[in-house]
C-alpha cells in the first residue's frame, strides 16, 4: 500500500479516536524516506496535512519499515532498537505517537 493511502487511512483512525488522540496535545512529524512528510496535529482539533513544517516531534523511517509498521509485521519499540527509526524531540512521545501507527492495523 503506498503511503498516502496508509496517510488517509490513518488520519480517519485518529479523527475516530479523538478521545485517545486530542490528549497528546503535540504535533507529530512523520518522515518517509526524507523526502515526504506529514504533521498530525493531535490537540483539541485533530488533523493530518502534507508539511515540511516543525513539529514538537519528528520520527523518520523508509516507506518499507512505515508499510511494516501498519501491518503488523514489525513492532515500533523493536524496530526503534533496530535503527529502523529515528527521533528528533522527545522520544518518549515519539513511542506514544507511533500508536497511531500500531493502532490502526
Amino acid at each position: 500500500m503506498e503511503a498516502e493511502l496508509i496517510i488517509q487511512k490513518l488520519h480517519a483512525y485518529v479523527l475516530s479516536k479523538p478521545e485517545k488522540f486530542s490528549v497528546f496535545d503535540c504535533t507529530v512529524k512523520f518522515t518517509i524516506d526524507n523526502v515526504k512528510s506529514w504533521i498530525f496535529i493531535l490537540k483539541e482539533t485533530l488533523s493530518v496535512q502534507q508539511s515540511d513544517h516543525d513539529a514538537d516531534v519528528e520520527i523518520f523511517m523508509s516507506k518499507s519499515t512505515f508499510q511494516s509498521l501498519t501491518s503488523e509485521h514489525q513492532n515500533a519499540q523493536a524496530a526503534f532498537r533496530e535503527g529502523k527509526i529515528s527521533v528528533r524531540g522527545d522520544t518518549i512521545l515519539a513511542m506514544r505517537a507511533v500508536e497511531i501507527l500500531e493502532g490502526f492495523r
